[in-house]
């Protein structure tokens, strides 16, 4: 019986307001009706928070429910009550319940890549991978270095190509998959192949990033040759390193 008798006052207030106190349209057209909460808005600009939220709490049950929300939080914002106008702000959404199941789970999702985020900073494996080591970079690619020469005289034909970059492409501009199918025929079709590589250089260009160059001997049943070389080599994000860039130098 109370709610709806503030319901019949309310519509007899607003009928009111906007039968005496509503302002000309702009177009020349009939009057427009005053928002229900301009008794809350004079309140408010008074300063006058306490009667705000009085006046809230009597039209609550009355009143378009995320707009009253909306306009407690504001006014607990206003007062410094923090947590409380957090709460209000949230009920606001909710009563939009797809957007509030959308916002909801979004939460959700982002409190869990910060929480993975931070836990994975903070592990000890993690910091160990992220310090400086130019010798271990260096010394990694050495030895990949050596694979790549050592797979290459075996005609190892699957490790020699596992230490090349996932799509590799050579500076001769061959796709991927016809330079794989050139080296498979280039390894296989000798009776044997021998490399040998002398002055080797290397130097770490960044954390990622490892150049090498050398002297390359190569030699095979019918033909070898001597050429410096330069190789790129970038580090995976499984710590391996493989070859990005193959350049002959001359």
């Amino acid at each position: 019986m109370k709610t709806l008798f503030k319901a019949a006052f309310l519509g007899v207030f607003l009928a009111f307001s906007a039968a005496v106190g509503a302002a000309p349209a702009k177009n020349g057209g009939g009057p427009v009706a005053r928002d229900p909460f301009g008794p809350l808005q004079t309140l408010k600009a008074q300063g006058r928070w306490e009667e705000a939220l009085d006046w809230l709490d009597t039209w609550k049950e009355v009143l378009p429910p995320q707009r009253w929300w909306l306009e407690r939080a504001r006014v607990l914002a206003a007062m410094g009550r923090v947590n409380e106008a957090a709460d209000a702000f949230e009920q606001a959404l909710k009563q939009r319940q797809p957007e509030a199941e959308i916002w909801s789970e979004l939460k959700q999702l982002r409190m869990q890549q910060a929480r993975a985020a931070y836990d994975d900073l903070l592990s000890p494996k993690k910091a160990a991978q992220q310090q400086v080591n130019p010798q271990a970079d260096i010394a990694a690619v050495r030895a990949a270095l050596e694979r790549w020469r050592s797979a290459w005289s075996a005609q190892d034909v699957d490790s020699y190509l596992a230490l090349y970059a996932p799509g590799f492409r050579p500076l001769s501009g061959l796709s991927h998959n016809a330079w794989k199918a050139q080296r498979r025929l280039r390894l296989r079709r000798p009776k044997f192949i021998e490399v040998r590589l002398s002055d080797v250089q290397i130097r770490r260009l960044s954390p990622a990033l490892v150049e090498t160059t050398f002297v390359q001997h190569y030699r095979n049943d019918h033909f070898q040759d001597t050429v410096r070389k330069k190789l790129l080599w970038r580090k995976g994000p499984d710590g391996h390193w493989r070859i990005a860039r193959e350049e002959v130098l001359k």
